[in-house]
């Protein structure tokens, strides 16, 4: 049993065809210079849409208000965040010396984080050259895993009287 109608080839293949077939699609070509005079010259004399728009001093004082004052207003603000988070926000925010805080050498430098805690506070940076960087972090971190055994030993004297 055949259910619904039955269509024809020529029908079938009039389906097929895309509707976009043998129209120019994508990117258009670029005005003109002349295009561009006569555009110009027919804005001429034509008053900008928000010319002569009046705001009352309520509406002023309530956009104003809606803004916010510093970055630790928003919402969304977290104090300290990942370490890619905040080498973001010191990227965004502080411009990098182009001169090392620790050779004094003129090069591109990088964000080295000071006292290994991670926060927005930029007094816990200092721009190092990529030499001094690699150095300080070798020390700073001998210097974190000498403090770290000596935290086990005098945990494990205090524990097994040692």
């Amino acid at each position: 049993m055949l259910v619904g109608k039955m269509v024809s080839s020529e029908v079938d293949q009039k389906r097929q065809v895309p509707w976009n077939k043998g129209k120019k699609t994508g990117k258009r070509p670029p005005r003109s210079e002349l295009w561009k005079k006569k555009l110009s010259d027919s804005l001429i004399g034509r008053d900008s849409w928000c010319k002569g728009l009046k705001l009352s001093d309520d509406y002023r004082k309530k956009i104003s208000s809606g803004r916010l004052k510093s970055i630790r207003e928003n919402p969304n603000y977290k104090p300290s965040t990942s370490y890619v988070a905040i080498h973001a926000f010191l990227k965004r925010n502080h411009k990098r010396p182009k001169k090392c805080w620790w050779c004094g050498k003129e090069c591109q430098t990088e964000w080295a984080n000071m006292v290994g805690v991670y926060t927005r506070d930029v007094s816990n940076y200092r721009p190092l050259c990529r030499q001094c960087h690699m150095k300080y972090d070798q020390r700073f971190r001998r210097k974190l895993r000498m403090m770290f055994e000596q935290q086990l030993q005098q945990t494990a004297s205090m524990r097994f009287g040692g």
